[in-house]
């Protein structure tokens, strides 16, 4: 018998908790392949990891009551590595949405194993808005760090907060040994975005760069240090269109300073695809306006 009642009321809290979240969390199988976790985000629709699936035939879902039922993939997001499962029928309700946890935060995170079994694990959250550059696309903003993870059945797994609101979905692929989660805000749009067109709409300019310091004859009494060298323009982009040239210094995007590459990419937000926006750039000393109309670039 436990000699520390809290330490008992504790430890059945999480195993309740676990209990009550494990409808939401199935397996998910692909012919020979290595099952994966999925967490279900909506009516019929679960979110895996992307990587972890092989193939999009022949899919099926494990319920936690044991029924199979098939499923097709919606549409896959390689830049944050999530995938859209539509699996009509499938009966589980998802999670409620968490808001952004705080670092000391307790979380529990849950999977399925191979076998199917349910699999958790539990720990501190101990980061909270981590930025990854992956290679598979833009920027993974927002991330967060748990110590309940990882373990085999993570990825695809939903990682709670000790109400059983979804705090995300874990991924133990993006940096080896690392229980990283996307956060629910960006996993729900990604899904949205699946579930009405297969893929995820970026906005895209076509320009490469680094930062460089400003000069103080190139500030003009701005309150502004640095800004984007482009040190590339793609061919056929909207800033070849626009006429933006390898030396150009940006400045300013839409009225917004801009610093280095990370400050355009947050500015360039899918609600601007089609607009017609200024930039404010350094040419030959000077410094002049451009209009550039956003394009979209769609990894499918």
């Amino acid at each position: 018998m436990p000699t520390d009642l809290s330490l008992s009321v504790f430890s059945t809290a999480l195993a309740d908790l676990a209990d009550r979240v494990s409808p939401a969390v199935v397996q998910v199988r692909a012919g020979g392949a290595r099952p994966t976790t999925g967490t279900v985000v909506g009516e019929g629709r679960i979110l895996v990891v992307d990587h972890t699936i092989a193939e999009d035939e022949g899919l099926v879902v494990r319920t936690a009551d044991g029924r199979d039922v098939r499923a097709e993939v919606a549409g896959h997001d390689p830049s944050t590595d999530l995938a859209l499962l539509s699996a009509p029928g499938l009966g589980a309700a998802p999670l409620a949405a968490a808001a952004a946890p705080r670092v000391g935060a307790l979380s529990l995170a849950l999977g399925r194993s191979p076998s199917g079994r349910l699999v958790a694990g539990a720990g501190i959250i101990s980061t909270v808005g981590a930025t990854l550059h992956s290679g598979r696309g833009p920027r993974v903003e927002g991330l967060i760090v748990t110590h309940a993870g990882p373990f085999r059945g993570f990825s695809g797994g939903a990682v709670v907060d000790t109400d059983g609101r979804l705090i995300g979905i874990g991924n133990a692929g993006l940096v080896r040994g690392t229980g990283l989660v996307i956060p629910i805000a960006t996993a729900a749009r990604v899904a949205e975005a699946l579930g009405a067109h297969g893929r995820v709409m970026r906005a895209y300019l076509g320009v490469t760069g680094h930062p460089v310091r400003l000069r103080e004859s190139q500030r003009a009494g701005r309150d502004q240090a640095a800004g984007l060298l482009v040190v590339g323009v793609a061919p056929g982009s909207p800033a070849e269109r626009a006429g933006l040239l390898l030396g150009d210094i940006v400045l300013r995007f839409a009225g917004e300073a801009i610093a280095g590459t990370d400050d355009l990419l947050a500015r360039l937000t899918p609600e601007l695809i089609g607009t017609s926006v200024p930039l404010d750039v350094i040419r030959a000393g000077e410094t002049r306006a451009v209009q550039v109309t956003v394009g979209e670039t769609a990894v499918s």
